[in-house]
């Protein structure tokens, strides 16, 4: 994601220096001033629009989100030699809802790759009912015999401090039945239709 607003921010930068230049020599200081203002509003509306679009973009399209109950996640470095971490929840619509409930996986197995997203959303394929399976680098605490999200957003030694309620939320919606996941290129989501819930875990 850290990728996106950097070129929506060196554009956003590079298109008000041009504008700011042009006013500057132009216009009236009142006006000038006037037009600083209105860029730097607009600026920080289409950051924040971005930001959005590009949080709910990791989610296949068929599942229709919009609403973001919760996002954090922190980037080191960049390219190749950086780490991130990170945990996405969002709210499902009820008729995306009822379509699940109706449907069950079957639902997930004939949902349609939207071509638009980006390659890592679409490769949230192969869908399975949760309890999530033990993974050779994610198994379940010797002590709870239960798969701990923090054990897989951490487990690569980079880590992030999660909201304690999104924590058990997400332990509940991993180990319990009833739910949905597929693991994709880069991270793990989980559907819960009784909690009207979408996860995304994501560490690399």
């Amino acid at each position: 994601m850290v990728y996106y607003l950097l070129i929506a921010i060196v554009f956003l930068i590079f298109l008000t220096s041009l504008i700011v230049f042009y006013a500057y020599k132009t216009l009236p200081k009142k006006y000038f001033f006037l037009i600083i203002f209105i860029l730097i509003a607009t600026s920080l509306m289409t950051l924040k629009i971005t930001e959005k679009n590009v949080i709910v973009g990791s989610i296949p399209s068929a599942l229709k989100v919009d609403e973001v109950l919760y996002n954090n996640e922190e980037s080191w470095g960049f390219g190749p030699g950086g780490n991130e971490a990170g945990i996405r929840v969002f709210q499902l619509t009820p008729s995306v809802v009822s379509e699940i409930k109706a449907k069950g996986i079957s639902f997930f197995q004939n949902m349609a790759v939207d071509r638009s997203q980006r390659r890592m959303t679409r490769s949230f394929t192969e869908w399975n009912v949760t309890p999530v399976k033990s993974t050779r680098y994610w198994k379940r605490s010797k002590e709870t015999e239960i798969l701990d999200i923090y054990d897989y957003v951490c487990a690569y030694g980079f880590c992030i401090d999660i909201d304690s309620e999104m924590v058990e939320l997400a332990n509940q919606m991993v180990n319990e039945s009833g739910n949905f996941y597929s693991f994709g290129r880069i991270g793990l989501i989980i559907v819960s239709p009784s909690k009207k819930t979408v996860v995304y875990l994501y560490n690399g």
